[in-house]
């Protein structure tokens, strides 16, 4: 670079922000199973207890990082892009989301389906779900949306371990699709699903250490079950907007050239009470 030094000149422990590229090198790593897939190269790979883990990547012309905050920004780009979805795991949902389309067509006449959520912002786990709307259903209400989907993917034969959620302030259809073994959300006739999609796609060019970081804490949260808001958990549009306002009021946007392409690897409420308590989890 420019600076003349090393990565562990320039960086030192106590550093607080690390600029970050846009998109992290790509993996050269083709070990490991995927987490809930089977699948060469995804997120679960059933991790050694002499080894590294399988997202660690080696690379010989490169000294040892000596900075423990750097190391961990540089893991953090390792697994999240490790945890994409494969070509095949991109396949498997798509045909998955155009069977369910096709039920949804047949049903009502001048409906849409739109996907939102994780899906719809590529940011979804080996084992997320996908949800969907049904727009311009034409229903009298959408419980009654509900009722005639479940109904359809009955006959259809590709709904397993169907629940109709027809009492909730938004009515759903939860299923897993036969064929792909996928959970699928459907709501009717709510639009601010799709909208909240392309907030956080637009937010994601914006802020690249945004999918990261997103990535990253959406697992940990989903392994200690502290994802489900009826559990008392955080929702993933929550905590992308809790990232997405600490990302923009980071000092790191203050810095000269206005680069915002940075991961702070502190804490944000580091000393206050609320951070004492969580450390101690």
């Amino acid at each position: 670079g420019a600076g003349g030094g090393s990565d562990d000149e320039r960086f030192s422990d106590d550093d607080d922000f690390l600029a970050m590229a846009s998109e992290p090198e790509p993996s050269t790593s083709s070990d490991g199973m995927a987490l809930g897939k089977g699948t060469p190269g995804g997120a679960g790979a059933v991790m050694s207890k002499d080894g590294p883990p399988p997202w660690w990547r080696e690379d010989a012309s490169r000294a040892p990082l000596k900075a423990p905050m750097l190391r961990l920004h540089e893991e953090i780009l390792w697994f999240a892009d490790f945890v994409k979805p494969t070509p095949e795991e991109q396949e498997r949902r798509r045909a998955a989301y155009e069977r369910v389309e096709a039920v949804v067509k047949e049903t009502f006449a001048s409906g849409r389906l739109e996907v939102f959520g994780s899906y719809a912002t590529g940011m979804y786990l080996p084992t997320s779900d996908i949800d969907c709307v049904v727009l311009d259903s034409g229903v009298g209400t959408q419980a009654d949306g509900v009722r005639a989907l479940g109904r359809a993917l009955s006959r259809g034969g590709l709904a397993r371990k169907m629940e109709l959620i027809t009492k909730a302030r938004v009515p759903i259809v939860k299923f897993v699709e036969a064929l792909s073994g996928i959970q699928f959300d459907v709501s009717f006739d709510v639009a601010n699903g799709p909208q909240a999609a392309h907030f956080v796609c637009r937010a994601m060019q914006e802020l690249p250490p945004l999918r990261p970081l997103c990535v990253v804490i959406k697992l940990y949260l989903q392994q200690r079950e502290l994802n489900e808001v009826y559990t008392g958990g955080i929702g993933s549009y929550a905590l992308i907007t809790m990232i997405i306002a600490y990302l923009q009021l980071h000092p790191s946007r203050r810095v000269a050239g206005g680069d915002a392409t940075g991961v702070s690897m502190k804490p944000a409420a580091e000393g206050t009470p609320q951070h004492q308590r969580a450390s101690r989890l």
